[in-house]
C-alpha cells in the first residue's frame, strides 16, 4: 500500500492583492475559456499569469479546481493524485476507486496499462454532473516527465464535454493534439502580449490603484522601460515610494531601478537552468548586445 500526503495549499488559487487592476481586454479573452476544452496561458516569469487567472476564476459562477504544480510532482502517480484531490474538493465522490489503485502503487509499464489508467480517469471525469474548469499552474516544472506528458495529451484527445482545462506555463507545450484543436476552435491561447500592460493600463494602475498619479509622458517612460512586464512595473512603483524620486530620474537610473529585478531573474530564471545553459548565459552576459551571429 502506497500513501501520498497531499499539500492542501497547492489546491488553492493564489491570493489576489487589493491593488489588482481590472483589465478589460484580458478579462474579455478569459471569459471565452468556458467555450474551449483547453486554454493555454503561457509567458515568461513575472507577467502575472497566476494572478490574472486566479482573479478571474474566483469571479466565475461555474465550479473550478486549482492545482499549483511543484518541481517535486514530476511523477505520474503524484500528479494524478493531486488532480483527483483537486476535483474532490468540488465533487467529494470523484475518483475513489482511482485513488485506491494509486494507493496500491500500481505503476504501469506498457501503453495498454497506461491507457487503462487514463480511461478510468476520463470515465470518472465524464460522470461529473456539471461543467468544471481545472486550472493547472506552473506546468513547465514537470513538462519533462514522460508519463505526465502522455497523460495530458491522451486526456486532451478524449476530454469529455463540459470539462475545461486551463494550463499555465512558461512554455507552450509541444503536444501533437494542439494543431488539431486549434483548427477545430477548441484551443484558446493567452500569450505574453495579452498579459503585458499597455501605456494606458500603467497610467490607470498607478493613478487609481497605487494612488500615485502619472502624467501620460511618465506612463510612456515606464512602458518603454518595462515593455509592460508586470513585475518590472511593480518594482518601479515600489522604488518610487522608497526613494521619493520622480519617474524620469528613477527610470534613467538603471542600477537603482533594476536591482530587485535582477535578483528576481536570478532566482526564477537563472538558477533553474541546466548547467550548460547557465554557463552560456554567464559567458554571453558580457556582451552589450547578443545576436544570432555572435
Amino acid at each position: 500500500m502506497k500513501t501520498s500526503i497531499v499539500l492542501k495549499t497547492k489546491l488553492t488559487p493564489h491570493r489576489v492583492k487589493s491593488q489588482m487592476l481590472k483589465r478589460s481586454a484580458l478579462t474579455k479573452k478569459l471569459k471565452r475559456l468556458n467555450d474551449h476544452p483547453l486554454t493555454l496561458v503561457h509567458s515568461g516569469p513575472g507577467y502575472g499569469k497566476s494572478t490574472a487567472v486566479a482573479s478571474f476564476i474566483r469571479e466565475i459562477s461555474a465550479p473550478y479546481c486549482w492545482y499549483s504544480i511543484s518541481e517535486h510532482d514530476d511523477d505520474l502517480y503524484v500528479f494524478l493524485t493531486y488532480i483527483v484531490h483537486a476535483i474532490r474538493g468540488r465533487f467529494p465522490a470523484f475518483g475513489e476507486e482511482l485513488l485506491n489503485h494509486l494507493a496500491q502503487g500500481e505503476y504501469y509499464v506498457r501503453d495498454s496499462e497506461f491507457h487503462r489508467l487514463f480511461d478510468a480517469f476520463l470515465n470518472e471525469l465524464g460522470m461529473i454532473p456539471e461543467e468544471l474548469t481545472l486550472v493547472l499552474d506552473d506546468y513547465h516544472l514537470i513538462q519533462h516527465c514522460e508519463g505526465v506528458d502522455a497523460f495530458m495529451q491522451y486526456t486532451l484527445k478524449h476530454i469529455p464535454a463540459g470539462i475545461h482545462v486551463v494550463l499555465l506555463s512558461r512554455n507552450r507545450p509541444n503536444w501533437e493534439p494542439l494543431a488539431a484543436m486549434k483548427v477545430r476552435g477548441d484551443l484558446l491561447e493567452i500569450t505574453e502580449q495579452d498579459l503585458a500592460f499597455s501605456e494606458e493600463e500603467i497610467e490607470v494602475l498607478f493613478t487609481d490603484y497605487y494612488d500615485y498619479p502619472l502624467r501620460p509622458e511618465e506612463a510612456q517612460l515606464i512602458y518603454r522601460r518595462t515593455e509592460g512586464w508586470a513585475i518590472a512595473v511593480q518594482l518601479i512603483w515600489q522604488r518610487l515610494l522608497l526613494t521619493g524620486s520622480d519617474v524620469q530620474t528613477l527610470v534613467a537610473d538603471e542600477a537603482e531601478t533594476m536591482d530587485d529585478l535582477f535578483r528576481f531573474l536570478a532566482l526564477e530564471v537563472f538558477q533553474k537552468q541546466t548547467p550548460d545553459i547557465g554557463l552560456f548565459m554567464l559567458q554571453t552576459s558580457l556582451l552589450e548586445e547578443l545576436t544570432a551571429d555572435a
